[in-house]
């Protein structure tokens, strides 16, 4: 998150940034990961909006996140169009035409971040 956090520092006057959580890839009633257990980010798998966003509300906290946030709805409809897992960037120009989409990953949205400084 710090990398991203950086560019919406750097360049959040010339362009819009979003956040959009999606269903929590990691919950503790299916799956979870030592990353999950270090940072504190220890989220059941929701069902309600509301639930997503108190969801959203925790890990923006406990991650750092810095950039506005937006919350797919329960139907996972942004997340199916875009498979946002485990971390997508995606650079939209006005027209709201794709000009980047960086492969899925933690390794493919770093190497794109400093790739293009």
């Amino acid at each position: 998150m710090p990398a991203l956090n950086d560019l919406y520092r750097r360049y959040g006057d010339r362009a819009a940034f979003y956040v959009v959580y999606i269903q929590e890839a990691h919950p503790v009633d299916f799956w979870q990961t030592s990353s999950n257990i270090r940072d504190r980010v220890l989220l059941n798998s929701t069902r309600s909006l509301s639930e997503r966003t108190a969801a959203a509300d925790t890990c923006a906290v406990r991650l750092g996140v810095k950039l506005p946030a937006v919350i797919d709805k329960p139907d996972d409809a942004v997340e199916h169009a875009y498979t946002g897992w485990p971390d997508r960037l995606y650079l939209i120009d006005a027209k709201v035409e794709w000009r980047t989409r960086v492969r899925r990953g933690h390794s493919g949205l770093s190497r794109a971040i400093w790739k293009r400084r």
